[in-house]
């Protein structure tokens, strides 16, 4: 590496020193030679002259025109994704205040057979997404879940009305085996062709079970979902499990 200071020359003879010395100078004495030389010679004029126009190749051409094609293509998708979310957030609002109103219109409770019993059946249309109502019963924990499944198990009129799930990290309850006049638990079960599923939904740091439609629902249709069981045991008694 190329120091400076004095020892940059150490180990270099004198006359080495001297030739740098004098090269260095002789090349000072030039520069400043040509710098007077270019102060007495008159500055040379400038001319004017026009510039004739660049010519634009036909492949920029093409390229110009192909980003201005592609501008209003990109615009509309840009539209269109801004809809889609806006409907999906009057959706979610929508939704969330049918939660907090307990509102279940819309809805209609009707004997399908003698094995199934009763039904819910749609009296109005409902789009993809929409919350049907709430699997609305007692929100306990997994120890007093399990001591009221034992008791219930111990008398034939009680049906099973219990859904587990995970609520941050624990595992919790929606015992809806007393008839609290809510329909959510009326919705029989389908394995293969389910209309509507559950999903866990947070309102005031609480949890809660909601249907919502799987596809759009027409008028007339009952309303159905997987209850997820798959237990041999469970099959064994309630064989419409399987299907």
């Amino acid at each position: 590496m190329f120091n400076t200071g004095p020892s940059c020359y150490t180990g270099a003879t004198r006359k080495e020193f001297q030739t740098r010395r004098f090269f260095l100078s002789n090349t000072a004495d030039i520069f400043v030679n040509a710098m007077a030389d270019n102060k007495s010679k008159t500055p040379p004029t400038r001319r004017r002259t026009r510039q004739k126009p660049k010519k634009t190749s036909e492949k920029k051409v093409n390229e110009k025109q192909k980003r201005q094609s592609t501008l209003p293509e990109f615009f509309p998708a840009t539209r269109s994704r801004s809809r889609i979310e806006d409907s999906k957030t009057k959706q979610r609002q929508a939704n969330e205040e049918r939660l907090k109103s307990q509102c279940e219109d819309g809805l209609e409770e009707r004997v399908v057979s003698e094995e199934k019993g009763k039904g819910v059946f749609a009296t109005k249309s409902f789009k993809a997404g929409d919350l049907v109502c709430e699997y609305s019963g007692d929100l306990i924990e997994k120890n007093e879940a399990e001591k009221r499944e034992e008791n219930y198990s111990r008398d034939s009129k009680y049906g099973c009305y219990m859904y587990y799930f995970k609520f941050k990290g624990k595992t919790m309850c929606v015992d809806a085996t007393k008839d609290n006049g809510r329909k959510g638990r009326l919705l029989n079960h389908s394995r293969s062709k389910p209309n509507v599923y559950t999903k866990l939904m947070e309102l005031d740091n609480k949890p809660h079970l909601v249907l919502l439609s799987k596809r759009s629902i027409e008028k007339g249709e009952e309303l159905l979902y997987d209850y997820g069981d798959r237990a041999k045991r469970a099959i064994e008694t309630f064989p419409w499990l399987a299907h």
